[in-house]
C-alpha cells in the first residue's frame, strides 16, 4: 500500500512541474504573462518528490518484497543502514534521490534567495520544467 502512495505523489510531482513545464513553452511562444506562482510550484514539487522517496525508503526498511527494486537490491537480514542505503543502491532509486536534490536545492533557492523577481521566476520555472523531464523519466521507464 504504501508503494503505492509512493507512486501517487511522484505522480503529482510530475503533474505539479508539467505546469511550469507547459508554461515555459507557451510563454516562449504565445503569451508573455505569468499564470502559476513558481515559488509555490517549486515548493509543492519539493514535498511531493520527498514524500515519494521517504516511502521508497520505508519500502526498503520494512522489506516489502512485492517491489522488484526491493526484492533485487536488499534482503531482510541486512542491518537497517545498509537497507536505507539501498535505496539509491540502484538505477532506479538514484534517479529518485537526483530527482529529490534537484527539487530540494530549488525549495531552497525559491526561499532564500535575495535575487530580482523576474530572475528568480525563471531560474525557477527551468528548474521546474527540468524536474518534469526527469519525474517523466522515473515515472515512465526507471519506476522503483
Amino acid at each position: 500500500m504504501i508503494s503505492e502512495i509512493g507512486l501517487l505523489f511522484l505522480t503529482m510531482g510530475l503533474v505539479a512541474s508539467s505546469l511550469s513545464f507547459f508554461e515555459l513553452i507557451y510563454k516562449r511562444f504565445v503569451s508573455h504573462t505569468d499564470y502559476f506562482d513558481q515559488v509555490r510550484l517549486t515548493n509543492v514539487i519539493f514535498l511531493f518528490i520527498l514524500s515519494s522517496f521517504l516511502c521508497l525508503t520505508y519500502s526498503f526498511i520494512k522489506s516489502d518484497f512485492t517491489l522488484d527494486v526491493i526484492s533485487e537490491n536488499s534482503n531482510s537480514q541486512l542491518p537497517i543502514i545498509y537497507k536505507i542505503t539501498g535505496v539509491w543502491g540502484n538505477h532506479e532509486g538514484s534517479i529518485l534521490l537526483w530527482l529529490l536534490v534537484m527539487s530540494f536545492f530549488g525549495f531552497i533557492f525559491s526561499n532564500n534567495s535575495s535575487s530580482p523577481p523576474d530572475f528568480k521566476r525563471a531560474v525557477l520555472r527551468i528548474q521546474n520544467s527540468l524536474s518534469f523531464l526527469i519525474s517523466s523519466f522515473v515515472v515512465f521507464t526507471s519506476n522503483p
